[in-house]
């Protein structure tokens, strides 16, 4: 997260992990029950999602995963700032397990955009195409 994004850092968590992960094959894997649990990082067959999937399903892709997010992200604030009580909003196995995957995904997919001359988060300039922020704009309008 770059520093302007501290006043809604769970929207903008969820808007950035979107962007970073709407077309992953694994996430698309996961959020549409092509795969049976999380975690699975393996090789998945080529023809298990296919692109043409991906292209028809980005945008319910990316908001079923900005939904997964914004839950966790309100999940740790609950934790962090001791509110709540309530059985739902206490941190699950499943959703450490959920964190722990998108973690690694996220990892795995920062990979691309840095081998395409991404260098840095938050935006240097007003136009800056080595920041992940100007990535993410340019998504959103793809």
């Amino acid at each position: 997260m770059s520093g302007d994004d501290r006043d809604y850092l769970g929207w903008k968590l969820g808007e950035k992990t979107a962007f970073l992960l709407g077309e992953n094959k694994y996430w698309i894997a996961f959020a549409f029950e092509f795969l049976p649990h999380l975690g699975f990082l393996g090789n998945i067959a080529e023809d298990l999602v296919k692109d043409e999937f991906v292209k028809k399903n980005r945008s319910e892709s990316r908001k079923r995963l900005n939904r997964e997010v914004v839950r966790l992200y309100k999940k740790r604030s609950g934790f962090a700032h001791q509110q709540g009580g309530k059985d739902s909003d206490r941190v699950t196995d499943y959703d450490y397990e959920m964190v722990s995957w998108l973690l690694r995904l996220s990892v795995r997919e920062m990979i691309g955009p840095t081998k395409k001359g991404i260098t840095h988060l938050r935006r240097k300039k007003s136009v800056d195409p080595t920041s992940f922020d100007d990535l993410v704009e340019k998504l959103k309008y793809r």
